[in-house]
């Protein structure tokens, strides 16, 4: 099973439970209000347990558009695919480089200066 399908079959099988269904009554092509007959408030409800079971947090944006089963399936996958994650990843040649003024650094002189005076305030301890 590749990890594609174990999400759908992830998902199916929370929805299935959720819904008091037949895991195999659910296809992707089910619409989440139509054909699984979800209310505003089983929706919420059903993303919460979503985002449990794939340990994910879904943005009210993003919910919006998840109109079928399938649009959730998309959607986990997106999320949950090492491979998709890394597509939508700055590549590090063109991540922004903090400016020289953020990255400022001690004058080696100035490092070993707290050094100094700490060994002088010792020979004066035991003299």
């Amino acid at each position: 099973m590749t990890a594609n399908n174990a999400i759908a079959e992830r998902l199916r099988a929370t929805l299935a439970k959720e819904l008091k269904q037949d895991v195999k009554s659910i296809t992707p092509e089910h619409t989440l209000r139509g054909d699984l007959g979800l209310n505003s408030l089983d929706a919420i409800e059903l993303m919460f347990r979503i985002e449990e079971e794939f340990d994910l947090s879904i943005p009210d944006d993003d919910i919006q558009g998840l109109v079928k089963v399938g649009d959730v399936i998309d959607y986990l996958e997106r999320r949950l695919t090492p491979a998709a994650a890394t597509a939508h990843a700055i590549p590090a040649a063109t991540a922004p480089r903090p400016s020289p003024a953020a990255t400022t650094t001690r004058p080696p002189s100035a490092a070993k200066a707290p050094a100094k005076k700490a060994k002088a305030k010792a020979s004066r301890r035991h003299a």
